[in-house]
């Protein structure tokens, strides 16, 4: 494997993710129809809902198997995802902006750690030994 593909694939997942606000707020007001305000507040408790996610997965993280954290998290984003596809109208999308912001700022922040982890506990799981790394 080489690491230039990871560095690409991290680079292309960061400007997707630098679309997300600009694109909710787009969305609430010519959709929605919600004031610049509104939006605001929503963006603010997408983000602090983010942080306790975060902050919670953690906590879990020091004390619990982190390849059922990761595969937790992955299923009820998954169910949120289809969620926010099928309802997305006033004033149900921002509930699950915040609810996909907890998990996804538990699942996204701490997703390579918990792979990590998981390799570290079982090297083999993952890497071949002719696995090499390139930059």
């Amino acid at each position: 494997m080489k690491l230039r593909w990871l560095a690409v694939a991290a680079m292309i997942n960061n400007l997707g993710m630098s679309f997300v606000w600009p694109l909710t707020s787009v969305y609430l007001h010519n959709q929605l129809h919600q004031s610049l305000t509104v939006i605001g507040v929503v963006l603010l408790v997408n983000s602090l809902t983010g942080v306790a996610g975060s902050t919670l997965s953690g906590v879990l993280y020091d004390g619990h198997n982190p390849f059922k954290l990761l595969r937790g998290a992955a299923i009820i984003l998954l169910g949120v995802m289809v969620g926010l596809t099928l309802w997305h109208g006033w004033p149900i999308f921002p509930v699950w902006l915040a609810i996909e912001a907890f998990w996804l700022g538990g699942f996204k922040r701490r997703s390579t750690p918990l792979v990590q982890a998981f390799i570290v506990r079982r090297p083999n799981a993952c890497l071949t030994p002719s696995t090499s790394f390139k930059i």
